[in-house]
């Protein structure tokens, strides 16, 4: 981040570093590094990569600036150590906060310090939700991705860099067509086909001939991709077009991290500060007719064997089934999604009469059925199931064993250590003790590796 540029923590300065310690320990190391990924929690590429080689015994020890550059979050900092550098006989060095988990006292160290990192954590998390609702309640934008029709300060200054500008330009170019940083500005095409959008709506009643008309038009969505229905119903929803900002729609759970729905009495509502596209009038003759439309779905168990299961040889679409009536004749088949909800544009169509398709796909199914070779393969198949079962039983019982004797070690060494502080113990036989326990240590992880790889 700029801040830690600013403060000499670059990702540059941390390898130069950690390089340099390496090198004056006669190390063989490897640099695992995760630019632009936050240290909240372990789910980063390169920080997966370190584990799965730290299970594979591919590493001896794991140095680090300070402890929060691998997890701020204390739990996952415990289980790390406990749960995986301990197991795989793993040391870990933090250089500013002269930590070794070798030590009883680097351990507690490291307990202390993972505290106060997920404290600070907690407390920005906060600091920013607050300064997010005042922001919310004044009518100023939140950021995140910009609404269709509008611009924003960091739109126009990833639109000038994916150009070709270098950042330095990009930047000076945004600031000409959007002042503020975190202001919505109205962009000069993309409003008048919003407006477009709503007029459209009105005449038509229709999202689908919306959706169908902006496909057709060669319009494409903020992402460059062709329209769907469901883009075209939150524009002609989002009151951000009348100059109004709506915020804490969604609320994350912490168990699950599932996204669920607020209930609209705790939505924070407020006049916006940007320019509207779309007048109330407008707005609210929309919103009426999306009213009356709007059905409450009844769910019947489909009659269409292969709905979603089929794809259009056109455009790899799905195709689902439709029925028709007319004039006393009745049609069932399967038609491409595409097609239908983005228009001719996206897919020129592609239709199946249901009955022939299913027959086809059924009597297919059948003859492999009753085919000799999916027998024999079924045969092998159960016979090999049941032999690695017989097969895996000891080797499970051995790996629980040798995990169980892995512990003791480890709880052993940390007494070890407790009477070479107590002086209960003289400093030769604690080498020699450590040695020994860390041989047994080595080789009992060597063979769990191995039962692992046979399971």
């Amino acid at each position: 981040t700029d801040q830690q540029r600013e403060q000499g923590e670059s990702l540059e300065t941390q390898k130069s570093r950690l390089l340099q310690y390496a090198e004056g320990r006669g190390f063989n190391p490897r640099i695992y590094e995760d630019g632009g990924f936050s240290a909240c929690d372990t789910n980063r590429p390169k920080f997966k990569r370190l584990l799965a080689d730290i299970k594979e015994n591919k590493i001896a020890s794991v140095t680090i600036t300070k402890l929060d550059r691998m997890s701020r979050n204390l739990r996952d900092v415990v289980e790390l150590i406990y749960k995986v550098f301990d197991e795989h006989n793993v040391a870990l060095h933090a250089l500013d906060q002269q930590l070794d988990t070798s030590c009883s006292n680097g351990r507690f160290m490291i307990n202390m310090l993972a505290t106060v990192a997920q404290w600070e954590r907690e407390t920005t998390s906060e600091r920013v939700k607050t300064d997010m609702h005042y922001r919310a309640g004044t009518g100023k934008w939140n950021g995140g991705p910009t609404p269709f029709g509008y611009t924003s300060y960091s739109a126009e200054a990833r639109k000038s860099e994916e150009k070709g500008l270098n950042k330095e330009e990009a930047l000076k170019r945004a600031r000409l067509v959007c002042p503020e940083e975190k202001m919505l500005y109205p962009h000069p095409e993309h409003s008048l086909i919003v407006k477009k959008m709503f007029e459209k709506y009105i005449e038509t009643k229709s999202q689908r001939a919306i959706t169908h008309w902006l496909n057709d038009s060669n319009h494409k969505t903020p992402r460059g991709t062709t329209w769907a229905t469901s883009s075209v119903s939150r524009i002609l929803r989002n009151p951000v077009y009348i100059g109004k900002m709506v915020y804490g729609k969604r609320v994350s759970s912490k168990a699950s991290k599932k996204i669920k729905k607020r209930p609209e009495e705790e939505w924070i509502k407020a006049d916006g500060i940007h320019s509207p596209i779309i007048d109330e009038a407008t707005f609210k003759k929309v919103q009426a007719i999306i009213k009356s439309q709007t059905k409450n779905p009844v769910r019947h168990a489909s009659e269409y064997l292969l709905s979603g299961l089929l794809r259009c040889g056109k455009c790899g679409g799905k195709m689902n089934g439709f029925y028709k009536e007319r004039n006393g004749h009745a049609w069932s088949y399967y038609r491409c999604t595409n097609h239908t909800h983005k228009g001719n544009t996206v897919c020129k169509g592609n239709l199946i009469d249901s009955g022939k398709i299913e027959k086809a796909v059924i009597d297919t199914l059948h003859e492999v059925h009753k085919g000799q070779e999916l027998v024999e393969l079924r045969k092998a198949l159960e016979l090999f199931n049941k032999k690695a079962r017989f097969d895996s039983t000891p080797l499970k019982t051995e790996k629980d064993k040798l995990e169980k004797e892995n512990r003791k070690i480890l709880q052993g060494k940390d007494n070890l250590i407790k009477h070479l502080e107590d002086d209960t113990i003289a400093s030769a036989d604690y080498k020699r003790r450590c040695k020994e326990l860390d041989e047994t240590l080595q080789k009992n992880t060597f063979r769990i590796q191995v039962i692992d790889d046979q399971l």
